[in-house]
Formats: structure tokens, sequence, C-alpha cells
């Protein structure tokens, strides 16, 4: 009995050895057994959670291990019901990690107040939202921080009322809000948030190297900035934000067509050519006799004088209406009709005025040949006007 086991289990060795000789990786004696591979843990992408902490766990055979175990995180909050004049509203705080809801607290009921900011020439406040529009909370003047207060509103534009004369050569009196100097860079650094005037070399200079899609985005921004109606539209837009158009890059208006400037608008513009004319003492193309003579290198900036640059603003004399730099420092942007610019170089800007790099004889606006809206020099510029209403 003895021998027949041991002759069995030799046959059964034999066996095996035969059936693993061709898993020998050189051919030889010693065979080569596949080991089976290793086990990985798998886990749920879900979120377990108790009151304390939350943890993902294991969905194979080992359910008692965890991963990425940790305590709740607070974030700061949804409203998940608002409030009103009667009813109270929620806030709701979750988990930052796992999204389960830790706390939730009261909204009181109450009056509803915008968060965005009204204000006028001296103060600033929160408008209700519910049916009690006529009431307002944090009204306060302005308190200004570089030229700019917290709730937008900018100063420091100086706007003088101009009732212009009305004459054979000037044709039916005028009058209008007009910036008493040239745009400042301060003033257009806190609107803008950047300054690409080529001189900078004293405090108060004009800003300059602009073109004349930079002033009209700056006019319109200024006027949201202060309460005011934008009065430029590209294509009926008046959002400078939807006109695709990044200021300072020598861009121009991509797929667009019309500029158009609303005439009934409260906001900041710069002024027409015909107003241009009127406040300098302009008929046509040339300064009307008398007007003409009054003007002297006391009140222009220009190459016989300017030492090649621009020059802080309201160092010359001012003209009879109390005007600075007209003629002189940077030509002035004005606005003559809507303006196609479905073509990148089909539209030519009006400009007013001479420049520091011009000669000392005052001359009209020019339409300047190689000069398309997109294009900005160092002696192009402008001032700010309104409308009196």
């Amino acid at each position: 009995m003895k021998t027949i086991k041991i002759l069995t289990a030799a046959a059964l060795t034999a066996m095996l050895a035969f059936a693993f000789m061709g898993c020998s990786s050189d051919g030889g004696d010693d065979p080569v057994l596949p080991l089976p591979p290793p086990h990985v843990h798998a886990y749920s992408d879900s979120w377990t959670y108790d009151e304390n902490q939350h943890w993902q766990e294991a969905t194979c055979e080992h359910t008692e291990l965890k991963r990425a175990e940790g305590a709740h995180t607070e974030d700061n909050g949804e409203i998940t019901s608002h409030k009103n004049c009667e009813s109270s509203g929620e806030i709701t705080y979750k988990c930052t990690v796992c999204g389960k809801i830790l706390r939730t607290e009261e909204i009181p009921a109450g009056h509803v107040f915008s968060s965005e900011w009204s204000k006028n020439e001296t103060h600033h406040w929160h408008k209700a939202t519910c049916e009690h529009s006529d009431l307002v909370k944090d009204k306060a003047e302005h308190n200004f921080v570089n030229g700019k207060c917290e709730c937008g509103y900018i100063d420091g534009i100086d706007l003088l009322r101009v009732t212009t004369t009305s004459s054979a050569d000037f044709g039916p009196s005028i009058t209008l809000f007009v910036q008493r100097t040239e745009m400042t860079q301060e003033i257009y650094t806190a609107v803008m948030g950047e300054n690409p005037s080529t001189f900078t070399y004293a405090a108060n200079l004009p800003v300059n190297n602009v073109s004349s899609i930079d002033i009209i985005y700056f006019c319109n921004k200024l006027s949201c900035m202060n309460g005011l109606e934008p009065v430029y539209a590209v294509d009926g837009e008046t959002d400078v934000t939807k006109w695709g158009y990044t200021p300072h890059k020598g861009d121009y208006l991509r797929n667009h067509n019309i500029i158009t400037a609303d005439e009934n608008a409260n906001g900041y513009r710069v002024p027409t050519y015909d107003e241009f004319n009127k406040i300098t003492g302009y008929s046509g193309d040339s300064l009307v006799k008398g007007v003409k003579e009054a003007w002297s290198e006391a009140h222009v900036w220009s190459n016989a004088n300017s030492d090649s640059k621009t020059h802080p603003v309201a160092t010359k004399e001012a003209n009879e209406y109390g005007l600075y730099d007209l003629l002189g420092n940077v030509k002035e942007l004005c606005w003559t009709t809507s303006r196609d610019v479905s073509n990148k170089n089909s539209y030519y800007p009006m400009y007013h005025g001479a420049s520091y790099e011009d000669t000392s004889k005052p001359y009209a606006g020019i339409r300047s040949n190689g000069s398309p809206y997109y294009k900005h020099y160092d002696m192009y510029g402008f001032r700010v006007a309104r409308n009196c209403n």
C-alpha cells in the first residue's frame, strides 16, 4: 500500500513538471509560474459624512477602509431664500469639500437694497429695490482717494457752463458744459486704470497718445462711473465691455459698422466740431477778426515755445470763456456725425486746434489723411463736455 502511494505521488509530480515545461523562459528545466495580480482597493467617488467629518468608502471587499478623511470646512454661505419687507430669508452654509449642509442662518425681514451704488455729484447711496423704492441707505458724501470715491465716482472734472456769443460770424448762441482744461493724465488713469501718455515728467499734464476710440470708450466709462447716461454707441450698444475692444493696444473695432452719439444723453462726450468753432472763435476755417488778434503765445503751447513736449494744463492764459489750451498743447478730438467703421481705414476722425508740435499760428480742425480712427499719436488728446440738461 505504501509503495502505491509513493508511485502515485511520483507520477503526479512528473505530470506537473511536463505541463509547465512550456512556461520556462529559457527552454530549460525550471518552470516560471504566473503571479496573481496585486489587489488594488477601489473607492467611491461620492462622499460619506457624519456631523464632524467626511470620507470616501472602499467599494471592494475591504469595506472598512476609508480615504480622504477630514474635518468639514465651512463656505461663505449662499442665500437660498431671499428676504422681503414681510418675510425673512435664509443663508445656507455647506462644507466646501463634501457639500454637507452645516448650518442655516435667518435673514430678518426688511427692506431690500441694491448692492450697486447710486450717485450724484456730491453723494452716493444704496437704493431700495423693494416696493419702498423711495428709501435709501448708506448715503454719504463722496470721499476721494487719488481722485476716485469708493462708489466709483470720479472727481476733478472741472466743467464750466459756457454760453457763446451770437453773431453773424458765429451763428446762434449755444450753451453747454465744457471742461476748462484738456483731460489730465490723473483723471484718465483713475477711469481707465492705465496711462498711455508719452510725456509723464510733471503733474497735471494732458493725456496724449490716445486714439479716437480710446476717447469715446473713456467718455462712456466715465459716464457710467458717475451715474450718467453714456453718449456713444457701437452698433447700438453703449456698454464698452461689449465692444470687443481693448484700449491703448492699437486695436480697432472688429465686426462692427456704425458709431453713433445720443445727443440727448446727459453723460460725458467730446464737443462737436461746431461747438469747438464757437468756443474758440472760429467761423468756418478761420478765426474771426478781433478774436484772431487776441491770440498770442501767451495762450498757446506750440513748436515755438514747447521744447517738443506737452506742458501742464492751464499754464497759459484762458480765452474769453475761461477755457485753456484750446489752440495748443494737444490736438483735441471733436465729434461730427455717426461714423462708418465697417472698414478699419474708412473713418478719419476730426481734431480741432493745434499741438505742441505745430506752428504758433492757430488753425481749425483737420481731417488728417493717414490717421484712421484706431491710430494714436503723441499730439492727440481731448477735453469733455456735457449737455446742460
